[in-house]
C-alpha cells in the first residue's frame, strides 16, 4: 500500500490483479498489503409514464 505501485485495471475478473500482486509481492518480499479500489457504474431507465422514457428511447 504504501510504495505507489499500481496493478492494471481489470474489467470482470479478480484474476490479473492477484497475479499482479502475488508477482509484485515475490519481487518485493515486505510488500504484503493491498488496497482494493472498485468502481461501479449504474444505468437508470425512466419507469413506464415517465416523460423521459421516451426520450431515452430514442436516443436523446
Amino acid at each position: 500500500m504504501a510504495c505507489g505501485a499500481e496493478a492494471p485495471a481489470s474489467d470482470d475478473s479478480p484474476e490479473p490483479v492477484e497475479i499482479w500482486a502475488l508477482k509484485h509481492t515475490g519481487l518485493n518480499p515486505a510488500h504484503r498489503q493491498y488496497k482494493a479500489m472498485v468502481e461501479t457504474y449504474w444505468r437508470v431507465a425512466p419507469a413506464e409514464g415517465n416523460p423521459y422514457r421516451e426520450l431515452d428511447a430514442q436516443g436523446v
